[in-house]
């Protein structure tokens, strides 16, 4: 904890869903990270990690599939390792 009561890691298995304003994120492993606002999907050999995200909301959607994502939330950086499938509008 880092005294401002915001610290958090959380992780989750098992057809996971997030939803944010801006975002929504499916994988059969999440990882989440409060400090570094960084949100970890991961696929498991046969179910990849996906995320769909809006530059801002109400703007086209990005489509990401891939055996691994990291996602930074507080800028919007998203890195693909081996991607499956990548759509940007």
């Amino acid at each position: 904890p880092t005294g401002d009561g915001h610290a958090a890691e959380l992780a989750a298995e098992s057809n996971v869903v997030v939803e944010g304003q801006s975002f929504t994120a499916r994988a059969p492993r999440m990882t989440y990270s409060h400090a570094k606002q960084l949100l970890i999907l991961e696929g498991n050999g046969r179910t990849g990690a996906e995320l769909y995200r809006q530059e801002h909301v109400g703007g086209p959607f990005s489509e990401f599939l891939a055996d691994r994502i990291l996602y930074w939330r507080s800028t919007g950086q998203v890195h693909v390792e081996r991607a499956r499938s990548l759509k940007s509008n």
